[in-house]
């Protein structure tokens, strides 16, 4: 999805198990399906894939670079326009106890699919050795999916995965 006004551009769909698959040949989640969100990552394993994206020939092609969202800009995801939670997340209140399928619920008002509940996201800030992480999970209430997550930024819990936004390259 386009944000012209941030001048970026956001994934619609936090990264799934399949296209981590393919770009670094494994697969590292607890919970393992094809449609859903990678999780079991830590913050560098997302720079590591980042990398990994962005030395692609056909990303290398597009005129585009990829990158974890800052926290500031997942809030700015967020905050455009509201429609009612158990519409767009998975959480606790769906009795669920795994990560759900992406894209299986509503979208937000800018076309983004499970940016609360499901799978924390990680962000790309970091302070010492933790890192932001941003949307909830599957495991949390709204009030849990809507607050600001500080984790050591080498965890690795099955409840976090990321988003990816790209920019062109002048």
């Amino acid at each position: 999805v386009e944000l012209p006004d941030l001048d970026i551009w956001v994934a619609k769909v936090p990264v799934t198990q399949i296209v981590w698959r393919l770009i670094t040949g494994r697969n590292p989640s607890r919970f393992r399906g094809d449609e859903l969100p990678v999780e079991s990552i830590n913050q560098q394993d997302c720079f590591s894939f980042v990398s990994l994206m962005n030395k692609h020939p056909i990303v290398q092609k597009s005129g585009f670079v990829f990158r974890l969202p800052t926290s500031d800009e997942w809030s700015l995801f967020a905050k455009r326009g509201r429609r009612k939670f158990s519409n767009i997340a998975w959480s606790w209140n769906d009795n669920v106890s795994t990560p759900q399928p992406v894209a299986a619920k509503k979208t937000n008002p800018l076309g983004l699919y499970d940016l609360w509940g499901n799978v924390w996201e990680w962000c790309s800030d970091i302070d010492g050795d933790y890192a932001v992480c941003r949307g909830g999970c599957w495991c949390c209430d709204e009030a849990g999916c809507k607050k600001v997550e500080t984790l050591p930024n080498d965890s690795r819990c099955s409840f976090v995965g990321c988003r990816l936004c790209a920019e062109r390259i002048l």
